[in-house]
């Protein structure tokens, strides 16, 4: 944590107080999206994040064919439509 004072354009100045977050706390705070395997019916306990939709749907084909077998190519239109409609903000 750092203080400081700050002007504040009148001439009058005001303390600021400068908080720095480590690395993993600021990685976590970004993390916007979840997908958990389990709400589309799998017998799975993988929830995965991410901070966007595009990254959250690579980490998921990347997923459902190292654990599930299924390559990202074989998965239909509508399947892809309920793991978008399973996406969840956090």
């Amino acid at each position: 944590m750092k203080v400081h004072d700050e002007e504040t354009g009148d001439g009058a100045r005001r303390p600021m107080i400068q908080l720095r977050l480590q690395p993993s706390w600021r990685e976590e705070l970004l993390v916007a999206k979840v997908l958990r395997c389990r709400d589309l019916g799998m017998n799975c306990p993988k929830e995965i994040r991410a901070q966007t939709e595009e990254e959250l749907l690579k980490l998921a084909a990347e997923h459902a064919e190292k654990d599930h077998g299924v390559p990202a190519s074989m998965i239909p239109p509508s399947i892809m439509a309920m793991v978008k409609a399973s996406i969840k903000d956090e």
